[in-house]
C-alpha cells in the first residue's frame, strides 16, 4: 500500500473531504507535497471545507528537440522555449559558420538541464603573408606554421 492511499483512506474514514492535485516536484513521485491545512491543525467534524493535497509527480522530464543542422539563433530559441539552457563549444568546420554540429543531449531530461552544442566557428582560413598558393597550402596542411629553410 502506497502512502497517499493510506493517508486518503482515512482521510475518508473520518468522513474528510480530500482533493487530490498532481504537479512536478523535486519530492519522490506519489509523495505528499503540500496540503491545505497545516500539519497538527485540527480538523474539525462537519467541516465543509476540502482538504486539498498535492502529490509529487516526481520531476518532470521533457524531450529535448533535435537542433543539428539549425542556425546558433534559431537553437537557442527553440530550447529556450523548452526550459533547457546551453553550453557551447565552437570549433571550425566546413559547414555554414553559427550552424549547430552534435548535440550531445538526447531523449529525455530534467527540465532546465543543460544541452550541450558544438557550433561552428566556419572554416579556418590561413593568414595571408603574400605566400604562393603552394606555400599557403603547405602552411595550412602544417597548421599555418611555415618552415623556412636556407
Amino acid at each position: 500500500v502506497h502512502f497517499l492511499d493510506l493517508v486518503l483512506y482515512v482521510l475518508g474514514g473520518a468522513k474528510i473531504r480530500t482533493v487530490t492535485c498532481d504537479a512536478y516536484s523535486e519530492t519522490a513521485k506519489d509523495r505528499i507535497v503540500s496540503q491545505s491545512i497545516a500539519p497538527g491543525e485540527q480538523y474539525k467534524k462537519g467541516n465543509k471545507t476540502d482538504v486539498t493535497i498535492v502529490v509529487s509527480k516526481g520531476i518532470e522530464k521533457i524531450k529535448v528537440p533535435n537542433v543539428v543542422g539549425k542556425s546558433l539563433s534559431e537553437a537557442k530559441a527553440v530550447l529556450k522555449a523548452s526550459g533547457l539552457k546551453i553550453s557551447l563549444k565552437k570549433v571550425f568546420s566546413n559547414d555554414e559558420k553559427n550552424s549547430i554540429l552534435k548535440q550531445k543531449e538526447n531523449g529525455k531530461v530534467k527540465k532546465g538541464s543543460v544541452i550541450h552544442l558544438t557550433v561552428s566557428k566556419g572554416t579556418k582560413t590561413p593568414a595571408k603573408t603574400g605566400n604562393s598558393t603552394s606555400q599557403s597550402r603547405a602552411a595550412e596542411k602544417t597548421g599555418g606554421i611555415q618552415i623556412i629553410t636556407d
